[in-house]
């Protein structure tokens, strides 16, 4: 049985982590040299929501047309 999965791009949450990462070192205060660690205030908590796409296998309950391969039932 072929399971129902969600497709997520890779490369766009790579991107989105190292633009987050990025812009929390730049704009840091400089670090103390006894503690030697950046603090990140709560507020700096950040929720990013990137597009999905469900790819709908046999594991759904739906009957897939067995002549369209499994990439392609892409809702």
């Amino acid at each position: 049985m072929q399971l129902t999965t969600v497709r997520q791009s890779i490369q766009e949450i790579g991107a989105r982590a190292f633009e987050v990462l990025h812009s929390m070192i730049t704009s840091a205060p400089p670090v103390t040299p006894a503690v030697g660690w950046y603090a990140i205030p709560a507020e700096a908590s950040t929720h990013i929501v990137l597009p999905t796409r469900l790819v709908r296998r046999e594991s759904c309950g739906c009957s897939p047309d067995p002549a369209t391969p499994s990439w392609r039932r892409l809702v």
